[in-house]
């Protein structure tokens, strides 16, 4: 058995603007707690798998020219088939965890 995931000892990695992130990881999962504000704009588009848990406010993805919105408590599954971008509100800001497959 595996020790717990502390989070709180993960410094937040904050190399992208409008993005903070504790990423840990181990050879076959990647776990990311992670905040989107909204300076954070997303140019490509997202092909990778991610399920996921809203933690705090509201996420909006745009899935293929589809607007999802996603709520405190909503959890996610995408898949490497539909595209996908995050889309932050103006003065707004967005928390969740994911789990990607490494």
């Amino acid at each position: 058995m595996k020790a717990p995931i502390q989070f709180d000892k993960i410094p937040w990695d904050n190399s992208l603007i409008g993005l903070s992130q504790k990423v840990f990881s181990d050879h076959e999962t990647t776990i990311r707690l992670v905040k989107f504000n909204d300076q954070f704009i997303e140019e490509n588009w997202c092909v990778k798998n991610h399920m996921g848990y809203v933690l705090h406010g509201q996420l909006k993805l745009d899935l293929s020219g589809e607007i999802q919105v996603y709520n405190k408590g909503d959890g996610l599954l995408l898949n490497s088939e539909i595209k996908h971008k995050i889309i932050i509100e103006k003065n707004s800001a967005v928390e969740l965890i994911l789990f990607e497959n490494t």
